[in-house]
């Protein structure tokens, strides 16, 4: 009885196939549980112009899993749910900026997996020359000539605009800018631009005036301010001396005492420089040195010298206080008349020139003898001066 029912059953099973025999499809199906894949590509890639037409393919891979079922791709760009394993679809951007996608997909088994991607646009260079200026008259690409009618202005710039773009909408307004320096002075002969002002060299300097407050002691230099000056340059005997800036109009210089100096100063700004305007001055000579005094012999006189000081055209001298009589001399010495048997404590000698006058030198005191006597015819005795001596005969 066993046998014969086994053999009843293989019967069966031989002639009705089991339904529920697993093909390998349906075992993929069934034993796969790994999410599938899904990448988002561009054409052409990141970055590109506003206004052009970008490729975007949505690509599903499953490895060796059930097989992809759908893709679908959400964002800027869409493409609803597609029973395919790669799609595309095509998008074109109006502005610049990034957008975002995303794709999604699904497998034969009902796992989904997802990914993002990003896409940058820019404004377009634009393909085309330009075409006017911001006055929206002049072509950029013809020659430019600025405003010269007096209107300084070191630095002149234009920005042109280009006409359109061959994908459609405006192009970035800054993508060509145009400057150049110029000179809008230049039909007023002699002037430049400063600071945004047209501008000539200054006129000369006036009032000139020098000054040694003593000798050997540096001299001030000064002058008058000259409208339009931004700074000065004092000379001395053709020498240009250091920079003064306005407002200052003075300055110091060495001096020798004694010497004379010729000396000027000119006005500048950034047009340039005025003339020179020239004047001299002197300084006082030194106090004279190695003073003396003699007698030569008995008698009503004296011989007072010294030493010559640098640059002294003359010399003043006194005698216990008082000024003799003196003038522009060649030599260093004068005559003094004495009384004689006088002892004169007292004298002294300065220096002078047109820059004025030394600090005097004192000399030594002197004292003249009596003149030896003489016997008159008449029988008088006389002094050979003709002054009676005290006491005589």
């Amino acid at each position: 009885m066993k046998l014969a029912f086994f053999l009843i059953l293989y019967s069966l099973f031989s002639l009705y196939p089991n339904p529920y025999t697993l093909t390998p499809t349906s075992a993929d199906w069934a034993f796969d549980a790994d999410p599938p894949g899904c990448s988002i590509s561009f054409s052409p890639a990141s970055p590109a112009q506003r206004n052009t037409v970008i490729t975007v393919t949505v690509t599903g891979d499953d490895g060796a899993g059930s097989g992809v079922k759908t893709v679908s791709l959400s964002g800027a760009a869409t493409i609803p749910s597609t029973a395919a394993s790669s799609v595309s679809t095509t998008w074109i951007p109006s502005a610049d900026g990034t957008y975002n996608f995303s794709c999604s997909v699904e497998d034969n088994a009902g796992n989904n997996g997802s990914n993002s991607a990003s896409f940058t646009t820019t404004n377009p260079n634009c393909n085309t020359s330009c075409s006017t200026d911001s006055d929206g008259t002049t072509p950029c690409s013809s020659a430019w000539s600025p405003n010269t009618n007096y209107v300084c202005s070191l630095a002149q710039t234009r920005t042109c605009y280009y006409s359109s773009y061959s994908g459609g909408g405006a192009c970035a307004p800054a993508a060509c800018t145009q400057s150049q320096t110029v000179n809008t002075c230049t039909p007023n002969p002699g002037y430049v631009c400063d600071s945004g002002v047209c501008i000539t060299a200054p006129p000369p300097p006036t009032g000139l005036s020098a000054l040694c407050p003593a000798p050997g002691t540096p001299a001030t230099l000064s002058w008058g301010a000259v409208s339009g000056a931004t700074y000065y340059i004092p000379s001395v005997g053709g020498t240009d001396l250091a920079r003064v800036n306005a407002p200052t109009t003075s300055t110091n210089y060495s001096t020798t005492a004694g010497s004379s100096y010729a000396w000027g100063v000119r006005a500048c700004n950034a047009a340039g420089c005025s003339s020179t305007t020239t004047d001299s001055f002197s300084c006082a000579p030194p106090s004279p040195l190695n003073l003396q005094a003699l007698c030569p012999a008995p008698g009503n006189y004296a011989y007072l010298s010294w030493d010559p000081s640098n640059g002294a055209t003359s010399y003043n001298v006194r005698v216990s206080g008082s000024a003799i009589p003196t003038s522009p001399v060649a030599g260093v010495n004068t005559i003094y008349n004495t009384t004689p048997g006088t002892t004169y404590s007292s004298w002294d000698v300065s220096a002078c020139n047109s820059g004025g006058c030394s600090s005097p030198s004192a000399g030594s005191s002197f004292f003249c003898n009596w003149p030896a006597w003489i016997q008159t015819t008449g029988g008088d005795i006389h002094s050979n001066t003709g002054i009676n001596a005290p006491g005589g005969p």
